[in-house]
């Protein structure tokens, strides 16, 4: 497990990983909140 393949990989592309991570907070948020978001679109007030 001391290959150099493994210990390269512990400098991670921390801008990537915080991309994937919001965009998976907004799509888990989308998830849960479409149905009021499309009441609320395809209902006139």
């Amino acid at each position: 497990m001391t290959d150099p393949k493994f210990i390269k990989r512990k400098k991670s592309n921390n801008k990537r990983a915080l991309f994937l991570v919001m965009i998976l907070i907004i799509a888990i948020f989308l998830f849960y909140n479409i149905e009021d978001l499309l009441e609320g679109l395809f209902t006139k007030k």
